[in-house]
């Protein structure tokens, strides 16, 4: 049953792989609930509610037996049918919400497989106060290193983080993809994700030679982030990397811009419509490098899927919930420059 549950999470990537298929329905009298607590109000909402929407599509597509690795209806493993069912709770991105979240998926809907957070401190939080302690499987997408160890077997990290990002952009950038990059510098959440990605992401930076500017820590929820980019843009970075939310990055875009600055940017892109709209629209963001897990326009099944989401639930792409557990090294085709100092978006 374990590792069919683990299965289950690939759905966020492969959800919408197969073609178009008559919906069957799971008459499973048994019922398997997957559990999942995201922040699903504030800045950081872009990314949980998303993340979630993945995991409703999976549960759909499971009960109809329309998912590549579920052909039939129903969940069927050691011998039984389950019907899929899906609850979230807000986790707040904190640790106080994510325990109180842990503590009604596990006590009260005795939920035994969670998917979330996209929190670190919310999923340290109610791993060490409520996952671990009752053996409850879980996965994240938490950057902090310490959201997976030997001290969590039941911990399963969803994603790649930012380290395994910046493998692949720094490597083609330093390679001839963006000669005229030395000097680079890190915009992050001030919290547990960012605190605990930061010293990896920057210590790979400067494996590849590039010269780094002490980061900029800014608390989550901040929409005027020009004291942060200011003092940065007083450093001179030839790259600014500004990796965070969908909301996060349309400001700090907008903000970069409105200040003038003309160096090449990093973004995450999770949510690019979001980004793009918060910005003030397409020229704004034009020349942004967009690192992403998955590469958009292989033939993987990965166009179908976002089709299938936009289709299903008229909602806008986000890498979180097509691709976390594609698990596909970032390469460098990924990186699409174009005209000008900077790339673009793809």
């Amino acid at each position: 049953m374990l590792k069919k549950i683990v299965l289950l999470s690939a759905a966020v990537s492969v959800m919408g792989a197969t073609g178009a298929v008559s919906a069957a329905t799971c008459d499973a009298k048994d019922e398997l609930v997957i559990g999942d607590h995201q922040p699903l109000s504030g800045s950081l909402a872009g990314l949980g509610v998303q993340v979630h929407r993945g995991v409703e599509l999976a549960v759909k597509h499971y009960n109809e037996g329309t998912h590549p690795l579920n052909p039939t209806p129903c969940l069927n493993v050691g011998g039984k049918k389950y019907k899929l069912s899906e609850v979230v709770y807000e986790s707040k991105c904190t640790a106080e919400g994510g325990i109180a979240a842990a503590k009604r998926l596990v006590f009260n809907d005795g939920v035994k497989y969670v998917v979330g957070s996209v929190c670190s401190g919310a999923i340290m939080a109610s791993a060490d106060a409520v996952f671990e302690p009752n053996k409850v499987l879980y996965m994240n997408t938490g950057w902090n290193p310490n959201v997976i160890g030997t001290d969590k077997p039941f911990a399963f990290r969803l994603n790649p983080t930012a380290v395994e990002y910046g493998q692949a952009f720094w490597q083609w950038a330093t390679t001839g993809g963006l000669p005229d990059v030395k000097k680079a510098g890190y915009l992050v959440h001030d919290n547990e994700a960012g605190r605990g990605a930061a010293p990896g992401a920057l210590k790979l930076m400067r494996s590849f030679g590039m010269e780094t500017i002490e980061p900029e820590f800014w608390p989550v929820g901040t929409t005027d982030f020009y004291p942060y980019l200011t003092r940065m843009m007083a450093q001179e970075p030839d790259l600014i990397d500004i990796s965070s939310s969908p909301v996060e990055e349309g400001l700090q875009l907008k903000q970069l811009n409105e200040l003038g600055y003309k160096g090449y940017i990093r973004a995450t892109c999770n949510n690019k419509e979001v980004m793009i709209k918060t910005a003030g629209g397409p020229e704004e963001a034009e020349g942004v490098y967009c690192v992403f897990a998955i590469d958009w326009d292989a033939p993987s099944g990965i166009t179908k899927a976002m089709a299938m989401y936009r289709t299903m639930l008229l909602l806008v792409s986000c890498a979180l919930s097509v691709g976390s557990q594609q698990g596909a090294p970032l390469l460098p085709q990924h990186l699409r420059p174009g005209p000008g100092r900077r790339g673009r978006l793809p």
